[in-house]
């Protein structure tokens, strides 16, 4: 083989060998990704983050993101967060470049955002927002860039997250007797419907339903329990209903429902003279 042919064909294989490293950290950037996975609050407790928000006027979270790419180290820089409560921008942090290799690698970081900078009227309304229902709605919009040497590209990753403070409550609809006046001995339907008040947070829990009999000048007592498992995504509602069977039993005058939500009280029918919409057993 002549020099001049080796020459050539040496070009070649090194004009392959830069075309193929080229190609191949575009491919490393282009298939590269950042995905937020998850975000938390530092509590769960609404007093605490009301405290923090107004006397130390900082909000400390933390993300959980992925970041995917090829088989070459990638760099990711010029990464901010801009972060919103209650769709109110509050503030922006900067994340320090960093880089990483392999395909995917997961990430899960704490920040403390300053947040003296907000008016008065800017954190109250964040407080009113949440405050009612204790459920705050926090999102990150991420930008950050991506590069591999030769290549780079931006990518915008965002995460919306409604976060609950405390146990979550169930909103009652309504309560009611198929009839309020039955035969001893007569099988009467009762209703209940309630629904999730919430604009993102599912609830799951117990619902019991206990009818109760109505003693004439006596503490009263339980005649029925019922159980329901109650799980209901955000804004949505459901109906739950069973039968008791009417008895006559001396110095009781009726029967009435109480409701419980894990546990917890949320509901009796109306006492005293409150037929209907108690149920009343006929003479």
């Amino acid at each position: 083989m002549t020099k001049g042919k080796i020459i050539i064909l040496i070009i070649v294989l090194l004009s392959g060998i830069i075309g193929g490293t080229v190609c191949y950290l575009y491919y490393s950037v282009n298939s590269a990704s950042i995905s937020f996975m998850d975000l938390t609050l530092e509590t769960s407790d609404s007093q605490t983050f009301i405290t923090d928000l107004f006397t130390y006027e900082k909000f400390r979270f933390t993300l959980v993101y992925d970041v995917t790419g090829g088989y070459i180290p990638i760099t990711c820089k010029d990464f901010i967060l801009d972060i919103k409560l209650e769709d109110l921008k509050v503030g922006s942090v900067q994340v320090d470049d960093f880089q990483t290799s392999g395909l995917s690698k997961r990430y899960s970081k704490t920040y403390l955002l300053d947040l003296s900078d907000l008016s008065q009227n800017d954190l109250y309304y964040v407080y009113d927002k949440f405050y009612s229902k204790k459920e705050l709605k926090v999102g990150v919009e991420g930008s950050a860039t991506i590069d591999a040497i030769v290549s780079s590209k931006k990518v915008t990753p965002i995460i919306t997250k409604y976060i609950l403070f405390g146990s979550p409550s169930i909103n009652l609809v309504e309560v009611y007797w198929d009839k309020t006046l039955a035969q001893a001995g007569e099988s009467v339907d009762f209703h209940i419907e309630v629904s999730n008040t919430y604009r993102g947070s599912q609830i799951s829990g117990t619902l019991e339903v206990i009818v109760m009999e109505d003693i004439i000048w006596w503490s009263d007592e339980e005649a029925s329990t019922y159980s329901f498992s109650v799980t209901l995504d955000a804004g949505r509602s459901s109906g739950y209903n069973d039968s008791f069977t009417v008895y006559r039993k001396q110095d009781v005058r009726g029967f009435y429902l109480r409701v419980y939500w894990e546990r917890n009280l949320i509901y009796e029918m109306e006492n005293g003279s409150g037929y209907p919409p108690r149920l009343k057993v006929a003479d």
